[in-house]
């Protein structure tokens, strides 16, 4: 049922590539990396950057059509015309989300061009604004939910729609996304945040307050705090609302390297 896109493009790799384009003009003395790195980071930000919820989308997509693989190996065209130029995929997540304001941080700390500096400060800031007030941040149990979808998606999402029924550890880069924020922007705090990121990293969920990390502990000679025997300490990639194990179709007691 995968629909194959013929133009679109990953909404937090194009913010990426662009702040570095700025951030290695700016280093190399190659202003014209600058200013196409500048002009990528704001095309992606008028195409998927919604205002209503502070973050961006995932894909933008510009082409008209695709395919989806028959059962018997053929492809089948898909049009999708109406989502032309607008956002196809919804999606804000957070691994990805802090990678975004992380890179615009950076490379405003280096920039010498006030305007770039103000204007990747500006966003960075309602990003962040928007993950202490927006409803993926869990206020309850701390981090943040799997997704918060900010644009009517081409796969049927809807705009506002949250999932609660677990989280992805990549959230926790957050951490120095945060950390980051708090020392170069003048003016701005977002510690309670960083303690929040902090506090999640270093805890596991059997502990006070809960977090997700997966330590290898032993309850008895035949069991350990993940329901798994034999396993090394670090983190799952997706975990329970309350971090304790996800039970999906399987239970996600592993450690990740992705996560």
């Amino acid at each position: 049922s995968t629909i194959y896109l013929d133009k679109a493009y990953r909404v937090d790799q194009q913010v990426e590539s662009g702040a570095a384009l700025v951030h290695a003009g700016t280093i190399y003395n190659k202003p014209e990396w600058v200013t196409a790195g500048y002009k990528q980071v704001l095309t992606a930000y008028d195409h998927a950057f919604i205002e209503t919820y502070g973050l961006f989308g995932r894909i933008y997509l510009m082409g008209t059509s695709g395919y989806k693989n028959n059962s018997d190996g053929t492809k089948q065209t898909f049009d999708y015309s109406t989502y032309t130029n607008k956002v196809w995929d919804g999606q804000s997540k957070m691994g990805e989300t802090s990678e975004e304001i992380d890179a615009l941080l950076r490379t405003a700390e280096v920039t010498t061009d006030p305007v770039i500096k103000a204007k990747f400060i500006e966003i960075a800031t309602k990003m962040m604004n928007a993950l202490r007030t927006q409803p993926i941040h869990d206020k309850t149990r701390g981090g943040y939910y799997m997704t918060l979808v900010v644009a009517n998606g081409g796969l049927g999402d809807k705009a506002g729609d949250l999932t609660t029924s677990k989280k992805e550890m990549r959230q926790a880069s957050l951490l120095g996304t945060f950390n980051l924020a708090n020392q170069i922007i003048p003016g701005t705090n977002w510690k309670d945040l960083e303690r929040e990121m902090y506090w999640l990293l270093v805890n596991s969920f059997s502990e006070s307050p809960k977090g997700m990390y997966l330590p290898n502990v032993e309850v008895n000679p035949t069991q350990t705090y993940n329901d798994y025997r034999k396993t090394l300490a670090g983190y799952s990639y997706e975990l329970a609302p309350d971090w304790n194990i996800y039970h999906g179709s399987v239970d996600e007691n592993w450690v990740s390297n992705e996560s």
